[in-house]
């Protein structure tokens, strides 16, 4: 037997996952007894993990920076030449695999609606990028 959302849409067979279905059909109703306190905490811990992932960025691009400083003085720098070629056929690949799968789930999903575009977005780039490099391919 199919659950069925507030919304009509099918949800999750109920023999596979009875509790969570339990949970579904309450509208996560159990969120709202959390203490005060703990909504604050759980509200600071993105914030301070974000504050603390961009100084150690900043840093890490000060290093950086003073590291290529001190060897343009030294007169020993080699400037760094990114792999287009490679960049471009990795992550065309990559983008091709994740759209086709999320593609597929979420026709499976809700069938032709525009959440399909959360699939055919990064399919669609992953082709661009294949294409990109096919013609990267023949220069150099």
């Amino acid at each position: 037997m199919w659950l069925k959302s507030s919304w009509g849409q099918n949800l999750i067979y109920a023999t596979f996952c009875p509790r969570l279905c339990l949970i579904l059909q309450r509208g996560f109703v159990m969120l709202n007894h959390i203490s005060p306190a703990a909504q604050v905490i759980v509200c600071i811990i993105p914030i301070v993990a974000l504050v603390l992932a961009f100084v150690l960025i900043f840093f890490a691009i000060l290093w950086h920076h003073r590291e290529v400083k001190l060897q343009i003085k030294n007169q020993n720098y080699a400037p760094f030449e990114f792999n287009w070629k490679a960049f471009t056929f990795l992550s065309g690949l990559s983008l091709i695999a994740v759209g086709i799968v999320l593609t597929g789930m979420f026709y499976a999903m809700k069938g032709l609606t525009w959440g399909l575009l959360g699939g055919l977005i990064p399919l669609s780039l992953g082709i661009v990028f294949v294409i990109f490099y096919e013609f990267l391919k023949n220069e150099k």
